[in-house]
């Protein structure tokens, strides 16, 4: 007996007492055998990175390779803060773009699910990726567009994804691969970035037939982005300008839900 750990009545425990019971606990709780670490474990939630990556201007420069027709420009006016765009004036030109997709952060997410006994109400946004097959990662990327009367005329971007990842259009209803942008429009005289947003899912994809060698990393998510090769039938001018000024690419989920969705600038977008 330790009648020293008890108060007064010979029941409760005093602070000796208590302290004694923490200090037993905890021994018996550091002899316990640990579980082997992996090495192939996902961190958690509270340890991942962001999830999500947003590149405007210059911050796209990193992730360009195989620009062909492609430049980097700068479309502010003289004296104006820079305003970093990738250009392209002439048919067939291509520009590469080389995402690492976060896959620790959907680990991390994919464990966090599991492991929650009730997900609540408010969790909504925390819902599990690929919902509805719609793909585990979300991308959006920002084009220019413009009014007629910036000339040379703006034009069609066709983009499409190969290499780590497959991507499509999902302001569409059918589930075609790739998707366009036409980044010339009418409904206002002004000069802004719009965004196409596109979904897409972790799966080999082989480069298009037409595509270039890739100098991307060999896990990359390629995006490639291209105008048109000639001018359309009926057009007395060939529309070939095409300036990319922006890429966000991260999970499909919370992170993502309010990247430029749908409905901005309406009757830009078309699918080819």
């Amino acid at each position: 007996m330790t009648p020293e750990l008890f108060g007064a009545d010979s029941f409760h425990l005093n602070t000796n007492g208590h302290r004694s019971v923490f200090n037993e606990l905890w021994r018996i709780h550091r002899s316990q055998p640990c579980k082997p670490q992996s090495a192939h474990v996902a961190r958690a939630v509270g340890e991942a990175g962001m999830g999500v990556m947003c590149a405007l201007g210059d911050e796209l420069e990193p992730l360009v390779k195989d620009a062909k027709g492609f430049v980097r420009h700068n479309l502010a006016a003289e004296g104006k803060a820079h305003k970093i765009g990738w250009s392209a004036h002439a048919p067939g030109s291509s520009l590469t773009l080389c995402a690492t997709l976060p896959r620790e952060d959907k680990d991390a997410k994919v464990l966090d699910m599991k492991t929650r006994i009730l997900v609540h109400k408010k969790d909504r946004i925390t819902r599990p990726l690929d919902r509805k097959g719609e793909g585990t990662y979300r991308i959006s990327l920002g084009f220019q567009v413009s009014h007629p009367r910036n000339r040379p005329l703006f034009g069609v971007a066709r983009v499409d994804c190969y290499g780590a990842c497959n991507c499509t259009c999902s302001n569409q209803g059918n589930a075609a691969a790739g998707c366009s942008i036409d980044t010339l429009q009418n409904t206002s005289m002004v000069t802004i970035t719009t965004y196409l947003k596109l979904v897409a899912s972790e799966q080999a994809v082989p480069p298009p037939a037409d595509a270039p060698s890739s100098s991307c990393p060999a896990d990359s998510c390629i995006i490639r982005v291209r105008n048109a090769a000639e001018a359309e039938a009926g057009e007395t001018e060939g529309r070939f300008r095409v300036i990319v000024r922006a890429l966000i690419f991260g999970l499909n989920d919370w992170r993502t839900t309010l990247m430029p969705l749908d409905g901005a600038l309406k009757d830009v977008r078309r699918q080819r």
